[in-house]
Parts: structure tokens; C-alpha cells; sequence
């Protein structure tokens, strides 16, 4: 959430000052495997299982 003087404070860890080659090198450590997984999950999604669709009903129509 943004605060008074706009910074954006967050719970998530911030990897935005790593390059590729640093992220890479984190296997074996319980962030890389997280990575890991999300860019195996990335390159196949699944399919979708649960959806929301929005509408107005009509009464009569």
C-alpha cells in the first residue's frame, strides 16, 4: 500500500536489482526453486477451472 509520500511498501521480496545470470544462480535455494516454479508454470498454464462472467438479467427477456 502507498504511504504519504508515495512509496509502495510491499511483503513480497524484491528482485528487481537482480540481473539473469544472479537469478539463475540462485538453484538450489528455496527462492530459485520458487522462481523456478514459476516459470515452469509460466511456459504451460492450465487450463482454466474456475471463471466469472458479469451480466444484467432482464426479467421477460
Amino acid at each position: 500500500m502507498a504511504d504519504a509520500d508515495g512509496e509502495f511498501e510491499s511483503v513480497l521480496i524484491d528482485v528487481s536489482g537482480l540481473s539473469l545470470p544472479e537469478l539463475f544462480s540462485l538453484d538450489g535455494t528455496v527462492l530459485g526453486e520458487a522462481l523456478n516454479r514459476v516459470r515452469v508454470e509460466a511456459a504451460a498454464p492450465r487450463e482454466v477451472v474456475a471463471g466469472f462472467q458479469s451480466g444484467m438479467y432482464e426479467p421477460g427477456a
